[in-house]
């Protein structure tokens, strides 16, 4: 079996149809088959309602030529009906696709990395252990198995998202002569990123050789629609779960604006992103339910995780123990403040201005009647 049945980033399109057809791609007649268009709208159907692990619909061994030609079918919907549903189904591929790469060999994940542009060094033959090294925590001592290894400043860019995640900060790997170590199962974790910035690209690629875009408007039936419907349904604010009349968005500090906006714009939030952005909301009187819905722009969204680990800050679930959010010495020790406040907490700041507008109301009230 071909590896571009299973990973059709692996082969562009272009390049697919010179060696399998002897000529360029035809992106027109290609959206004419019936079977096919069946097949992308499934697909586009299963990234958008968050089904992970069903995008690819059939094992690894069953995969081919139609799976592979759906895959770039959808990747072309999704991005010129939205910019949100192209990240939902890219962020929906790239994690089959990382599932699937944990069960390659080191080499093959090595060899797709250096495609993704990423500089590294294999150290393993097939799957052996590469580089050993004994690891002394208290009294016990273990020997671990290393795959690969890459300079800090380049793991530090690479894992720039991850390093707010429990074993991922240089304190937490192992270092040596300035090299970071790690083996296949971290390492894999390192492609999400540039792989979603490539099948981003590839996307912008092939949309400008779809010179007749009328076919996409022939399309709006079976595809186009799922998709608007999908996104109106994870989207819209049901009643009852929008935020209290009394919260006003305006007069969040800058740093949550900051990531509200991002979120909105369905970028990947890291842990501590989310974890200071909901203890915030559900500080200042937000429910549980605006802030599971505002969560719902992530990328990689599951609401049943989600509800439960926003119940769980909110003291409704767990302990019982309602979460501050992060100080402001805090959010600038982790990279979030982006501006002087002069305050010392986020929630400071936002009840700041509510009292500002308040006396500014009640001064407007007092000249008023006195007029």
């Amino acid at each position: 079996m071909s590896k571009h049945y299973t990973y059709p980033f692996l082969k562009k399109l272009d390049e697919y149809f010179r060696e399998r057809f002897g000529g360029e791609v035809d992106l027109a007649a290609l959206f004419t088959n019936r079977t096919l268009r069946s097949e992308a709208v499934e697909r586009v159907k299963r990234a958008l309602s968050m089904k992970r692990g069903e995008s690819l619909g059939v094992s690894a061994a069953e995969l081919n030529e139609d799976e592979y030609l759906a895959f770039y079918m959808g990747l072309i919907v999704s991005g010129f009906t939205d910019v949100w549903a192209l990240r939902k189904y890219i962020d929906s591929e790239v994690k089959d696709f990382i599932e699937l790469m944990k069960l390659e060999s080191s080499k093959f994940l090595w060899n797709v990395s250096r495609m993704l542009g990423l500089s590294s060094e294999l150290l393993a033959k097939d799957d052996e252990c590469g580089y050993k090294a004994v690891l002394v925590s208290g009294p016990k001592q273990e020997i671990s198995c290393f795959q690969f290894r890459l300079t800090i400043p380049k793991y530090l860019t690479y894992a720039e998202k991850l390093l707010g995640e429990a074993g991922w900060s240089l304190l937490e790997t192992y270092v040596r002569e300035g090299y970071v170590y790690l083996p296949k199962s971290k390492y894999v974790r390192l492609l999400e990123d540039p792989l979603k910035e490539y099948l981003t690209k590839l996307f912008d690629e092939l949309s400008v050789k779809l010179a007749d875009v009328s076919v996409l408007e022939d399309l709006r039936s079976d595809i186009a629609e799922v998709i608007r419907r999908e996104y109106k349904r994870l989207r819209v604010e049901k009643p009852g779960q929008a935020l209290p009349s009394e919260i006003k968005e305006e007069f969040f500090p800058p740093c949550i604006k900051e990531l509200v906006k991002s979120l909105r714009a369905s970028e990947h939030l890291t842990h501590i992103q989310r974890f200071a952005l909901a203890t915030f909301l559900l500080n200042v009187g937000a429910s549980v339910d605006y802030v599971l819905d505002l969560m719902r722009n992530a990328p990689d969204f599951n609401e049943k995780i989600a509800r439960y680990q926003i119940e769980h800050l909110a003291g409704i679930k767990g302990g019982g123990k309602k979460y501050k959010t992060y100080s402001c010495a805090k959010m600038r020790e982790l990279g979030m403040c982006v501006a002087k406040c002069e305050v010392k907490t986020p929630v400071q700041y936002y009840a700041r201005s509510l009292r500002n507008l308040k006396k500014s109301s009640e001064k407007l009230s007092s000249r008023n009647q006195e007029s």
